[in-house]
């Protein structure tokens, strides 16, 4: 493997790893903005309890 390949191939890495964060920063933010403040609330009681949080988990 010469270096012309080892620096395509560290670059299209790190290209790649960075859409990937983005489009994951831009699916979180869009699901926030759909959640209402039921599904939060209802996430916020589950992850609360270590025992509702390991049984839905688990389910």
């Amino acid at each position: 493997m010469n270096l012309t390949t080892l620096a395509q191939l560290i670059g299209e890495l790190i290209g790649g790893l960075g859409i990937f964060l983005l489009g994951m920063k831009h699916m979180s933010e869009g699901m926030q903005a759909v959640a209402g403040t039921s599904l939060r609330r209802l996430i916020g009681t589950v992850t609360g309890n270590r025992f509702l949080a390991t049984s839905w988990v688990l389910s």
